[in-house]
């Protein structure tokens, strides 16, 4: 017969027993609770899910420009985000993992061909990315992934080529960096200065937006009409705006052109559109430095000509290493403007544009010199 203190003891063992069993419950119960919640927050999307909700269509640009562009004209269907940072090169990149993750969960990839983004290919391959061309083709039911890449759907006639000789000296034998070449002859991808190529992008990229935020597999002209119509009149809006802000041709800011060289070219496109003569580019690989024949061949037209010198941020301090080698005579000819096609301070792509024309506008002498590196 137990007594009533072995009684209480195997109570008191039974109750402490019990309450390790729900401790431990509750540990597991909290423990999966929290992986399932990690789980959910590292876990792609489905993609075509925010299409088919009727929500946001998910647009991953590579480059800032892209995503600024989409999301000031598309912002009210798309949600829009870019992949390398803007003070870093593109031809030579290596993603973050939140970046990677973040291409995975994207309806659609937006960037310009592996003339710029040589380290696209194959993230795009392996996350099955399927490309559309100039003829879009129906979006398929499945939740695929697009990409498109724009220099395969601008028309060929406002693509710019590199020339042969606008290399101030070529220098042929200059190594490739990581695969990446800008061979003589092959297209210039910097193509988002010309505003007649962002409204050819914008119009191939419309009815691949409206299907994905429809949910349409196949064209339905009742059902995607409002967006089709939205869009529209959102990039007519847009493009009017930036043409109607700037002269349309360089002639009417100034009547005389100093010589505009670039240090690398970026520029080429706004300077065509402009109907500005471009007399060459130091180098198309910033990153192997300048030839010495190119060096020599701009201090003799820079010491005999008025001279303008384009050069992008990142290129600051050679570019006034080479303009301290100049005469005291040809430096006072001489300016050096720095202009940012990448938009690393733009809030928006039309601040963008405008802060790219308005130095170009320095360096014709059409405007106080405020974009002038420092000393």
């Amino acid at each position: 017969m137990c007594s009533a203190s072995s009684t209480i003891d195997n109570r008191s063992d039974n109750s402490q027993t019990f309450r390790s069993i729900v401790k431990l419950a509750l540990r597991a119960t909290v423990g999966l609770l929290l992986l399932s919640g990690c789980s959910r927050e590292e876990t792609t999307p489905p993609v075509g899910a925010v299409s088919s909700s009727g929500d946001k269509v998910v647009i991953i640009s590579s480059l800032k420009p892209f995503a600024l562009l989409i999301d000031e004209v598309y912002g009210d269907v798309v949600e829009s985000s870019y992949l390398v940072p803007p003070e870093q090169s593109p031809h030579h990149v290596t993603l973050k993992p939140s970046a990677v993750n973040r291409l995975r969960g994207a309806d659609l990839a937006l960037w310009a061909g592996p003339e710029l983004e040589s380290f696209l290919p194959n993230l795009l391959d392996r996350f099955e990315f399927k490309a559309l061309g100039a003829e879009p083709a129906s979006i398929p039911p499945d939740g695929a992934r697009f990409q498109l890449a724009a220099l395969t759907v601008l028309p060929s006639h406002l693509l710019v080529e590199y020339q042969d000789g606008k290399e101030i000296a070529e220098d042929k034998e200059q190594p490739e960096q990581d695969g990446h070449s800008h061979a003589l002859g092959s297209i210039d991808p910097h193509f988002w200065l010309s505003l007649d190529a962002v409204e050819a992008l914008l119009i191939a990229l419309e009815p691949v937006i409206v299907r994905l935020h429809t949910g349409n597999a196949q064209a339905d002209t009742a059902r995607e009409a409002p967006t089709r119509e939205k869009l529209s009149s959102a990039r007519e809006r847009f493009i009017d705006k930036l043409r109607s802000s700037f002269p349309l041709r360089g002639s009417e800011i100034v009547d005389k052109f100093p010589l505009i060289y670039s240090y690398h070219p970026a520029f080429n496109y706004l300077l065509a559109d402009l109907g500005i003569p471009d007399e060459g580019y130091l180098t198309k690989n910033p990153e192997s430095g300048v030839p010495p024949s190119a060096i020599a061949a701009f201090l003799e037209a820079a010491s005999q000509n008025e001279v303008c010198m384009l050069a992008e941020p990142q290129y600051r301090q050679p570019v006034e290493r080479l303009m301290a080698r100049l005469a005291d005579d040809a430096h006072a000819r001489t300016r050096t403007v720095v202009a940012d096609p990448l938009g690393v301070e733009a809030a928006s792509f039309s601040e963008l544009y405008g802060n790219v024309r308005k130095a170009l506008r320095a360096c014709l002498g059409a405007e106080p010199l405020t974009t002038q590196p420092a000393a």
